[in-house]
């Protein structure tokens, strides 16, 4: 009679081998797992801040009076900051026209800065759309960066700076909450 391992099977040490093998290989791929959701999170959050620049320079653009009046100079919005005005400012209507009234450069600078701080309402009271909305701990602000001596001019060019936070891997392999930043230099 033939023993078990003269018909040509697998020992139990040998199972217990390529399990040992296979689990291994399993926490590599899963470790590739999490980096990838942590690096599309962070490309997402990115591109969500660069369209929030982005967003703000063509609004400054769109009102070059307002930002030549500094209107948006000096502007800063971060987290657990109340919105900044009231939504409705420049959908005021002209009698029982049902037109829009024409909006003042200052006006229409505080509209873009409320929008683009805290988004705008659905209908049902919530505000989506904004830095508060699309950004862990998001914030933006408005400068001058010119030397600090000197007095920002109306043509002068205008720096929009987004930061929000995110887990980051550090060196040691630990994850921990960093501010990243993206910044759009203008020149309206």
């Amino acid at each position: 009679m033939k023993t078990a391992s003269a018909l040509g099977g697998f020992s139990l040490v040998e199972v217990l081998v390529a399990l040992a093998v296979l689990s291994i290989g399993m926490l590599g791929v899963a470790a590739l797992q999490i980096n990838g959701v942590r690096a599309n999170t962070g490309a997402y959050l990115r591109g969500q801040a660069v369209m929030i620049s982005t967003d703000m320079s063509e609004r400054m653009y769109a009102n070059r009076t307002g930002t030549q009046q500094f209107r948006y100079d000096g502007f800063a919005f971060s987290p657990g900051d109340a919105c900044p005005v009231s939504a409705s400012i420049c959908s005021v209507q002209i009698g029982n026209t049902g037109t829009p009234a024409a909006c003042s450069p200052e006006q229409m600078a505080a509209y873009d800065r409320y929008v683009v701080a805290c988004g705008m309402s659905n209908g049902g009271g919530d505000l989506l759309g904004g830095v508060d909305d699309l950004l862990p701990n998001g914030a933006i602000t408005i400068t001058c960066p010119v030397a600090p001596e000197t007095t920002c001019t109306s043509g002068a060019s205008r720096r929009v700076t987004v930061s929000w936070q995110e887990r980051v891997e550090t060196s040691t392999g630990t994850a921990e909450l960093a501010t990243q930043t993206v910044g759009i230099t203008i020149r309206p």
